[in-house]
């Protein structure tokens, strides 16, 4: 979730300032300029070759591999889905089959794999990494296929963050 979107009401007027001539000064080659962000960023003394330079990314991609839960939260995660099951079950839905000790080493390996392939992928011919990927997305699916835990990774958050809030009060 891109946090700047959270308030967003009026993404052509967003748009419209990002375009103006006011934000030249500010707007840099290539296709990621964000001239309101940089104007912010750089008016606030931090210099222009300091951030912004390329996309990395705006969302964690937790079915391939490219952001995982630390071994506690997974644990607190799996404990929140076995003990909404009954709720699950009441509304009429399959609840999420929550996974084993083998499920669990299985996808630290295919995390692990996931990251010596992008290492890989840099030295490696393209027609070569492409194959690296698509083999690691159908071992990772093949992982994954009957688990839809990961589904419900963002109602759990916000339980336990509002539970954090609720012990705090």
């Amino acid at each position: 979730l891109p946090v700047p979107f959270l308030g967003v009401r009026q993404i052509r007027d967003v748009h419209r300032l990002s375009h103006s001539d006011a934000m030249t000064p500010w707007d840099v080659p290539g296709d990621y300029s964000r001239p309101v962000a940089r104007r912010i960023v750089e008016e606030a003394g931090v210099p222009r070759e300091a951030f912004g330079i390329r996309k990395k990314a705006a969302t964690n991609l937790f079915r391939q591999g490219e952001a995982r839960l630390t071994d506690a939260s997974l644990r607190m995660y799996y404990d929140w889905l076995r003990s909404h099951r009954d709720e699950w079950v009441h509304a009429g839905l399959a609840p999420p089959a929550v996974p084993g000790s083998l499920y669990v080493a299985a996808s630290k390996r295919l995390y692990l794999l996931g990251r010596i392939r992008r290492v890989l992928q840099a030295v490696v011919p393209v027609s070569i990494a492409q194959r690296m990927a698509e083999a690691e997305t159908r071992l990772q699916s093949r992982v994954t296929r009957d688990l839809n835990v990961i589904d419900h990774v963002f109602p759990w958050a916000v339980a336990a963050a509002a539970a954090r809030y609720t012990d705090e009060r």
